[in-house]
């Protein structure tokens, strides 16, 4: 539609006056426009998109704007005030970010926007990633303590205030007001409309067509398997058609499966529920829809996405829209209060889309805010449980928004003072228990029916995010709100009041273990619940005291309603206590008793007001006595203590896991550490010596305190009821101390919370040094979710980290070691026994006897109220009880050497105590006390001096006696002192005997150390030939190689390698090595038992110029003249384990038999695939798939006189002959398909059919051969040492092992089936050696290490393992074959013609090709008789070699000129700055180059001589280093002393080493290379050479050529968040197209999206996902991603192979954040970035894998296909 209609259109809407007439005449041109727009009922359709814009939506703006619309709309933006609050809602992913000391709660968060430009970036933040659907909270006063806004909004803070409706044209809020309200109308009836079959009959009209769809819906029950599988049967479609409906289910919510008529559509629907109902579940949900009402539906949304932009434009717009969507339309009820009710009847997209609406308005603005919470309040039971019912997520309900509502301060005052809403969360929670789970009064919950119950536990939530907002004045109707809040939450603690209480087992094991979970899953919510209410109570004195007797009633109710309380009368020691009469090993126990933990966190409170418990007023009528309020705490204390005993081993794992719950960190805090504080309390307010009775009572042990106990006449039952009773006087021991110690509260310690907390941060340092990350969990979080270790680590700590990239770790600073408290309440048993280890360590040479006896650290002083708490330590009963203890050391059988050290730690504890009251001047008798009786307490710690039982704690015991003499002297009672533990003269003796006997062994020591030096250097002299040569091959025998060699000395300083001036090599025993299996030792000879070294052959790309570039087709595919691109290759790695051939084979027989005893579906489950010959080495499981086997060192020989005169010339001219000849013979014969110049042009049939040819066998080589007298001359005699003589042949099992390692090289490099006719093995074998020595010199580059020296045994033993191999194969290869591809390789090398040259010399990988022409040589020998065999010797022959290098070096040398891309210069010649010799080296190169580019064609100045030069002499280096290695495997040459270390002058070293001329410019000397400049002719005027440097420059490998790295990362991961937040999964869009977890390849950098089924593909018949794809495509199917927003690595190694991996990001602390949990700020560690480099180019990420699937069998089960 054109303007001018768009205009005429809006113009006769605007004149129709009655907004009832304007309504019906809008939805009748809907009716009409929307189908024939919307047919497809996508949201995605371009052409649907366009002409939604044109016909409805343009028409929409000019009749509000009543004009042209973009401008006004940029009038608007003009008079508009920039909102103050940034209000940006986060897309999925989305980096957000929440400033730890600035936010009111942990959920007011930042974009990346506005915390670059705030102050919160200096603070300390939260980073994490964005579910979506959240918004920016920077502007929002309410939401941050300080640094409200951030520099971009703090300008608009300061615009004056204005009504925004006053800047609308008056029409123009008339138009909007009337529009607005048609849209939401039409919207909530159209979305809202579940009209089965036809349409209804206010969108019907004549030209309306008939057709409909089958409209399945989404759910999270269903999975997308079953899914698929129902879509396939029902719409018939194929497995990728049924992927893409699914995903556009679970991203949009619902999607068209079928289109048709009625019947049609009707049949896959009654499928799809037939076969989704067959699980028991509920079907899916699916709907016959004409197709009319669909568009209308999409029609629906994207009005939705226009009201979202046009309110953007102008606060006034979004005000009326506000006003809109609140003002009532039928029965008295507004559009958002009905959405509110229907909200579960939407799909996804709906729901997705009026939220989003919502929170771009209603949201925004504090006062709609207000107003659209209390509708949300006042329909919350209902809201909540239609979610109950619902089956979509938490994140796409309504109920979800109540996160922006309810963490509002003001609104959350509001609502609770005047809406009830803390009555209303916690009544919707508590109605629901009731009505489904309360049985006896109590909860009840069985398992599998609790799903109901964990979607409601959102509304827990809910009220934790109510709770945050404290009031800081309170008003009445604040105070009854809380109140009431707090009725209703007591009702809800009654029912939770002693739910699954257990009685003890006596018969029999209990048989089915109850259901205990549910319990726990609910104090997780309500924990931080309970702690702020407790909060908000107790900053309110009235409202305190309130709370106080409506909880003391309310737990009077509970107790005496439940069981009658009986009383009883016990004695001890002379004193008579009235206690409750209840035996815990035959009644129930519940753990779960949360009224008395509240009224215990009430009673904290009151010291703050000076309230106590006998306060006048404070107890109401009838309330609990303190005997009472224990209770409930002390039998779950005494429940521990016997299960310690093992009284309660009948009851099963349940209860042990409800105990180990109830003190573990994540609960202690509200259960554990409650019960504690009420036994505090009553401690305080009963006397000390009626307290003791009681807890004596109920652990049973009142008799245990009578004197007579051990004199007593026992039965066998009563001697094991005694044995019973020394644990449980331990645990009671153990529980005094803490009752007694554990004072680091707030208002039971005068102490601060950062006091509390730096004590828990010492005490878990004290079990060993912890990293920031292990600190924080062992800590219990507040509701702000901090917990406070990062104000006090470094207070108490020292931070120390070990290198780099590992991780930091905390030790206890040495001053607080005196902290330490043995029986500290936090510890469970094994954190106990670690950190009294741990602490011996570190106090074992401390001089100060405190430090060493680890004595009990002073306690904090008492409030108030816990005042007459330490009165215990003085009481009667008290004493009598240490001294109880004390006594029974010495004699009696019924003693544990714990409780003495309690009772000695109890003894100094008070001894403290005593002694400080005395400072503060206040009576305290303990001491007193101890010494009186006969005998007395300290006349009992006298006589345990040097008594055996207590060796262990006689510091301490040396300790107590010296702190009873200071407070004996400090209180002026001289006359008691004690003496302390003697020093006798024994022990002077004994310390001195130590000594002697020390000083003595050293001696001792000294002189064997010095005979067997005398020995070793006698056995030396007598034995000079044993070390007259290292061992090369056996690197378990000794750690130096061939390549190790040491050749500083002697004229191997300047070995030579090649040609006739070869050095020499002695002659050297055969290697040994040890199998790793059997542990025999075997010789590495012909007449030994073969040897084999595991090996893994994997495909690469490592080295690849052009990424992504792949084989097009593997069975035709000519892999003999690699490419310079090297953009696919063979490598071959080991771990460096020997084993016999023969134990190898066992080995992984025994493999294939277990897995194949093993059930069908638990098969794969492995880390290697048996399928593809992997298994796992036996030592250090690294995985293989192949062996190589070990061979004898090829013989050193003598040379020839005659042989040293062979000149280049002599065999350039012989080769020469041989191609010429080669030549004529094929023209003769017309035998196209042999040809030397075979292209890859050539028809793919006629190479598949080339390569199927014999692999193995002997056969005449035909004419084209040299002589053996010319052979003579080119090779070295075959003249050996008689006593180390070397068979020309290997023996038949061997030559099988070298074809099985060949053939494995062949199926993985080219992933083909094996084919032993192959004439492509060799091939491939001569590609494996050169690439796998390309990768280790690369390696030893990027590390900066030398050339020798520096590869690992492992790495060498594989690099000397491959080369001689290779050299092996000449031996069992088929000699025509590998002659045809020498000929070829020859006429690249050595070119007679244009026309035989083959392929240009800008395209071969001249190394690669070096290495294939040294292989393959000697085939060129005649054969002189049957009987005359092949020797590897051949491959080895230095004059060959040396001519062969050299003209390779020329090839390579002429690609590095072709190819230069240096600035042009004017081509002036050096004549300064540069020695003679090099001066005319440089101009002798310049005029190369330029005759070379005229030979080219090529019209471009040379550039500068001495850059020229320069630029050569460098590229040649990586050419160069690769043949030293090759050459020194091969030769067996030792290197130069020169590269054992970095040197300056490398080129020369290697240039002297390979013998070629360190002067590049004499490769172009015809006196050095007969007819170089003919070949020089050939190689530029072949065709593609000429065409890549004149017009396809891309295409070029320039030189030298640059090695790939991991892509550059940002250093701050938030970058790289924000980044990847805007990838689109590229098969998805729409409102839901954003990808939920985007991996980048750290390879190339793209971004695809995993674990989505959405982006599977298939892949040689295997539906595999998007990082699987892609890894195959760009690193032959190894691969390194990093999932974005799980911050984890993701290392894959095959499509059914991966593994995680920590990341290369890592906070300040060194540790990493996998999930994103902590949230701390991640920053790029280079090192540990740089060794993930090093594993991919080392080729390491299988290993990796298989390692880490191996230490993790979970691994195992994921479907890494998937990813």
């Amino acid at each position: 539609m054109e303007s001018t209609d768009c205009a005429s259109l809006a113009n006769q809407w605007q004149r129709i006056t009655s907004e009832a007439l304007f309504h019906d005449t809008l939805l009748n041109y809907w009716r009409v426009k929307v189908p024939e727009i919307f047919k497809s009922g996508e949201l995605d359709n371009k052409q649907e998109n366009e002409n939604l814009k044109k016909n409805l939506l343009q028409p929409l703006e000019w009749f509000i704007c009543n004009g042209e619309p973009s401008q006004m709309f940029q009038q608007l933006k003009q008079k508009s005030n920039p909102p103050q609050m940034c209000g940006k809602v986060f897309k999925s992913g989305e980096s957000i970010y929440s400033c730890r000391e600035c936010a009111m709660d942990p959920t007011c968060c930042l974009c990346v926007t506005c915390f670059q430009n705030s102050r919160h970036k200096n603070h300390r933040y939260r980073m994490t990633s964005s579910n979506g659907g959240g918004y920016c909270d920077c502007g929002d006063a309410e939401a941050w303590k300080k640094d409200v806004a951030c520099d971009l909004h703090k300008l608009h803070s300061s615009l004056p205030n204005q009504d925004p409706l006053e800047r609308l044209p008056l029409d123009m809020q008339q138009y909007t007001r009337a529009l607005f309200s048609i849209i939401f109308r039409y919207c909530y009836n159209v979305l809202t409309m579940e009209v089965e079959g036809s349409i209804p009959e206010q969108w019907k009209h004549e030209k309306l067509e008939e057709n409909f769809c089958t409209m399945l819906f989404n759910d999270e029950v269903h999975t997308y398997e079953q899914v698929i599988d129902t879509l396939k049967k029902a719409v018939s479609c194929s497995e990728k058609e049924a992927i893409g409906y699914a995903t556009k289910v679970d991203r949009e919510g619902r999607s068209q499966v079928r289109l048709g008529n009625q019947d049609k559509c009707q049949k896959a629907k009654l499928i799809i529920i037939k076969n989704t109902a067959k699980t028991g579940s509920k079907p899916l949900k699916v709907s016959v829809m004409h197709y009319a009402l669909v568009a209308h539906q999409t029609f629906a949304l994207r009005l939705l996405e226009w009201l979202a932009e046009i309110i953007a434009i102008s606060d006034g717009l979004r005000v009326i829209l506000c006003q809109v969507a609140l003002e009532p339309i039928d029965d008295d009820q507004s559009v958002t209060e009905k959405l509110i009710l229907v909200d579960t009847k939407l799909w996804k997209g709906a729901r997705i889309g009026w939220h989003q609406l919502f929170m771009g308005s209603l949201l925004m603005d504090l006062e709609y805010k207000k107003r659209l919470a209390a509708l949300f309040t006042k329909h919350y039971r209902e809201a909540q449980f239609d979610f109950i019912k619902d089956d979509h997520d938490h994140n796409v309900s309504i109920v979800s928004l109540s996160v922006q509502m309810y963490t509002v301060p003001s609104v959350a005052r509001y609502l609770v003072a005047e809406h009830h809403l803390i009555k209303k969360i916690v009544d919707t929670f508590f109605d629901y228990c009731s009505q489904k789970h309360v049985k006896d009064g109590k909860l009840n919950f069985e398992r599998g029916s609790n799903a109901g119950l964990r979607r409601l536990l959102y509304s827990i939530t809910d009220l934790k995010y109510v709770l945050t907002c404290k009031p800081e004045e309170w008003s009445e109707p604040m105070k009854n709100g809380v109140i009431e809040g707090l009725e209703s939450m007591l009702k809800l603690m009654q029912l939770i009041q002693g739910m699954n209480s257990v009685s003890r087992q006596t018969d029999h094991h209990i048989e089915i273990e109850p259901e205990w979970e549910t319990a726990f899953h609910i104090q997780t919510r309500l924990e931080p619940c309970i702690t702020l209410l407790l909060d908000w109570i107790g900053s309110d004195q009235s409202l305190l005291i309130r709370a106080f007797r409506i909880v003391m009633l309310k737990l009077r109710y509970v107790i005496t309603t439940r069981k009658e309380v009986k009383m009883e009368n016990k004695q001890v020691s002379g004193h008579n206590v009235l206690c409750i009469e209840y035996d815990i090993s035959t009644q129930p126990v519940s753990i779960h008793i949360p009224i008395t933990r509240f009224l215990a966190g009430l009673y904290i409170h009151l010291g703050k007001y000076n309230l106590n418990y006998y306060k006048e007023g404070l107890l109401p009528m009838g309330s609990l006595n303190p005997m009472e309020l224990m209770e409930g705490p002390l039998r779950i204390q005494v429940l521990k203590a016997q299960c310690q005993v093992g009284l309660w081993r009948r009851n099963g794992y349940a209860l042990l896991n409800q105990l180990y719950n109830y003190n573990s960190v994540r609960f202690q805090n509200e259960t554990y550490d409650k019960d504690i504080i009420m036994l505090q309390t009553c401690a305080a307010v009963l006397p000390p010596d009626h307290f003791l009775i009681a807890v004596l009572n109920r652990f049973d042990l009142i008799q245990c305190m009578d004197t007579q106990y051990d004199t007593c006449a026992l039965s066998a039952d009563d001697v094991q009821a005694r044995q019973r009773n020394v644990t449980l006087l331990k645990e009671f021991l153990e529980l005094l101390i803490i009752i007694l110690c554990e004072r680091y509260v707030v208002g039971v310690g005068e102490i601060s919370d950062t006091d509390r907390i730096k004590r828990e941060v010492i005490h878990q340092l004290c079990i060993s040094p912890m990293t920031h990350s292990e600190i924080n969990k062992s800590l219990p979080e507040d509701a702000q979710e901090e917990t406070g270790a990062e104000d006090v680590v470094n207070l108490v700590g020292v931070f120390k980290k070990s290198g780099t990239t590992g991780k930091g770790i905390y030790e206890l600073n040495e001053n607080c070691l005196t902290s330490y408290n043995q029986y500290f309440y936090h510890y469970t048993r094994a954190d106990k026994s670690r950190s009294e280890e741990h602490q011996r360590k570190a106090r074992k040479n401390h001089k100060s006897i405190e430090v060493a006896a680890m004595v009990p650290p002073l306690p904090p002083t008492l409030c108030h109220n816990y005042s007459n708490m330490c009165r215990i330590l003085e009481c009667d009963i008290f004493v009598h009880i240490l001294n109880t203890t004390i006594a029974r050391t010495a004699t009696s059988k019924f003693w544990s050497e714990n409780s003495t050290h309690k009772a000695l730690y109890l003894t100094g504890l008070a001894l403290l105590e005593e002694e400080r009251l005395h400072r503060e001047s206040k009576s305290f008798q303990f001491s007193a006390k101890a010494s009186e009786g006969n005998p007395s307490l300290e006349q009992n710690l006298q006589s345990l001096v040097g008594n055996q039982r207590i060796d262990v704690y006689k510091d301490l015991l040396e300790w107590v006696l010296k702190k009873f003499s200071e407070v004996s002297k400090l209180k002026g009672n001289l006359g008691t002192e004690l003496p302390l533990e003697p020093k006798s003269m024994d022990d002077s003796k004994e310390e001195e005997e130590k000594k002697t006997k020390a000083e003595l062994a050293q001696e001792r020591r000294k002189r064997i150390m010095a005979q067997m030096s005398d020995m070793q250097r006698s056995f030396i002299k007598k034995n000079p030939s044993l070390f007259e040569d290292t061992n090369p091959l056996d690197s378990r025998k000794s750690s130096t190689t061939s390549m190790d060699v040491d050749v500083s000395d002697g004229p191997l300083s300047y070995a030579i390698a090649l040609g006739s001036e070869q050095t020499l090599i002695p002659v050297r025993e055969p290697s040994k090595v040890t199998c790793m299996l059997c542990q025999e030792e075997e010789k590495i000879s012909d007449d030994a038992p073969i040897m084999v070294l595991t090996a893994c052959i994997q495909r690469s790309s490592v080295l690849s110029s052009t990424r992504g570039k792949k084989i097009a087709d593997k069975d035709s595919f000519d892999p003999l003249l690699k490419s310079a691109d090297r953009y696919w290759g063979t490598h071959v790695s080991s771990c460096g384990h020997v084993m016999h051939a023969r134990c190898w084979q066992i080995y992984t027989d025994s493999l294939v038999a277990k897995e194949n005893k093993r059930p069908v579906r638990f098969r794969n489950h492995l880390s290697f695939d048996l399928s593809k010959n992997e298994f796992l080495c036996p030592l250090c499981e690294t995985v293989g798939n192949t062996v190589i086997t070990l061979l004898p060192d090829l013989l050193p020989v003598e040379k020839s006189k005659k042989q040293c005169d062979v000149s280049v010339e002599h065999m350039l001219s012989l080769i020469r002959d041989v191609l010429r000849e080669d030549m004529e013979l094929k023209e003769e014969a017309e035998i196209t398909m042999d040809t030397a110049t075979l292209s890859d042009e050539t028809p793919a049939k006629q190479k598949k059919d080339d390569y199927k040819k014999p692999f193995v066998g002997k056969s005449n080589i035909g004419k084209s051969t040299i002589s053996s007298e010319v052979w003579r001359l080119l090779s070295f005699n075959q003249q050996t040492n008689a006593k180390y003589s070397l068979k020309p042949h290997l023996p038949v099992d061997r030559t099988e092992m070298l074809k099985t390692f060949s053939m494995s090289i062949y199926t993985v490099g080219l992933n083909v089936m094996p084919d032993d006719s192959n004439s492509r093995i060799p091939i491939m074998c001569w590609e494996a050696v050169a690439y796998t020595i390309q990768t280790a010199e690369l390696y030893l580059r990027v590390e900066e290490k030398p050339l020798f020296c520096s590869l690992s045994s492992r790495q060498a033993d594989c690099v000397n393992a491959l080369v001689r191999l290779g050299a092996e194969g000449i031996t069992v290869y088929n000699h025509q074959h590998v002659r045809k591809q020498l000929l070829r390789l020859l006429n690249v090398l050595i070119p007679i013609s244009v026309e035989t040259s083959g392929c240009s010399i800008l395209d071969v990988d001249m190394f690669t090709l070096l290495v294939s022409v040294c292989f393959s040589m000697p085939v060129l020998k005649e054969a002189g008789g049957k009987d005359e065999l092949w020797s590897a010797n051949l491959c080895a022959d230095p004059i060959t070699n040396k001519h062969i290098m050299t003209l390779a070096l020329l090839a390579h040398v002429t690609q590095i000129l072709l190819t230069c891309d240096l600035p042009e210069d004017a081509g002036s010649p050096v004549t300064e700055d540069m020695d003679d010799m090099y001066c005319r080296e440089a101009n002798c190169l310049q005029k190369v180059l330029r005759d070379l580019y005229i030979m080219a064609g090529v019209k471009r100045n040379v550039p500068s001589a001495f850059d020229l030069w320069s630029h050569v002499t460098t590229s040649c280096l990586q050419f160069l280093r690769c043949s030293a290695l090759f050459f020194n495997s091969l030769a067996g040459v030792p290197f130069p002393a020169e590269l054992r270390n970095i040197v300056f002058d490398e080129f020369g070293v290697l240039c002297r080493y390979l013998a070629v001329p360190a002067n590049l410019a004499s490769l172009f000397d015809s006196q050095l290379i007969p007819g170089v400049h003919t070949f020089l002719q050939i190689w530029c005027s072949h065709l593609v050479t000429q065409e890549r440097l004149n017009h396809m420059e891309t295409l070029l490998v320039r030189y030298p050529v640059q090695h790939n790295k991991l892509i550059s990362l940002p250093y701050d991961y938030s970058d790289l968040m924000n980044q990847v937040a805007s990838f689109v999964c590229p098969k998805s869009s729409g409102i839901q197209g954003e990808s939920r977890a985007p991996a980048m390849c750290l390879v190339c950098g793209q971004v695809v999206c995993s674990q989505s089924y959405c982006c599977q593909t298939e892949v040689e018949e295997d539906t595999i996902g998007a990082c699987m794809a892609h890894a195959l495509q760009c690193s032959s199917g190894v691969g390194m991603y990093l999932r974005v927003r799980e911050c984890q690595l993701l290392l894959v190694s095959s499509k059914t192979r991966g593994c995680f991996h920590s990341p290369p990001y890592l906070d300040d602390y060194g540790e990493s954040d996998v999930g994103l949990r902590r949230g701390n700020p991640l920053r790029l560690c280079k090192d540990l970035y740089h060794k993930l480099y090093i594993l991919w180019l080392q080729h390491g990420i299988p290993a990796e894998v298989a390692h880490k699937l191996e230490a993790n069998s979970n691994l195992l089960h994921i479907d890494w296909q998937n990813l």
